[in-house]
């Protein structure tokens, strides 16, 4: 899917700085506490469909067979998607991963690439949108070119390209500390200054 986004937005036009002010250095987390509260609510979910079911397995016309299996799996399925997100919200706590960094020299996610890469490389970034606002910000989508030359990991967020002079897909971490939208305009100013030389040129 994320090959596909990259694929489909590569025609779109390089950030000009006279769209975006000269930004400034920034290093996001794992929020523990977007990790514990979407957890909390998962489970809170959970809570309330186990008691509908209990309730309509009170009444006349009470659930049976595959739409009542499909409701308690649903339930246990909400419930052990809360878990886990409890878990990763307490280990964000307890063993913090290395920042997301931006800065001048370049993008720097040590969950993709164990090297900093640089603007002229991250050639597209995309703010992939939910179509509904109630399933959050959405997430960001980035194409790198030449990313082998930069460390890629073996992270199930990152698709290596598949031929030569082809874009690395790769999704930047979520649930961080900054706002999804802040983050996007933040790369893009990078991009827009220290993207390209003549970008260069102007913001100096």
């Amino acid at each position: 899917m994320d090959a596909a986004l990259v694929s489909n937005a590569q025609r779109e036009p390089w950030p000009s700085p006279q769209d975006y002010p000269l930004p400034t250095p920034l290093q996001a987390r794992t929020s523990a506490t977007k990790l514990l509260a979407s957890g909390l609510f998962a489970l809170v979910l959970a809570g309330m469909i186990a008691v509908m079911l209990h309730e309509n397995a009170q009444s006349a016309e009470a659930y049976q067979g595959w739409r009542l299996w499909i409701r308690i799996l649903a339930a246990f399925g909400i419930a052990g998607l809360g878990v886990a997100i409890l878990i990763a919200g307490v280990n964000a706590i307890i063993n913090p991963e290395p920042p997301l960094s931006l800065g001048s020299a370049g993008l720097l996610v040590p969950s993709l690439y164990s090297r900093t890469v640089p603007w002229s490389e991250i050639m597209l970034v995309v703010h992939d949108k939910p179509r509904v606002k109630i399933f959050g910000p959405g997430r960001i989508v980035i194409g790198i070119s030449n990313g082998s030359q930069f460390g890629p990991t073996t992270s199930q967020d990152l698709k290596p390209a598949t031929e030569a002079g082809g874009l690395d897909a790769a999704q930047l971490p979520q649930m961080l500390n900054v706002p999804v939208a802040g983050l996007f305009a933040r790369i893009q100013g990078y991009r827009a200054h220290y993207g390209r030389s003549d970008s260069a040129e102007i913001s100096e």
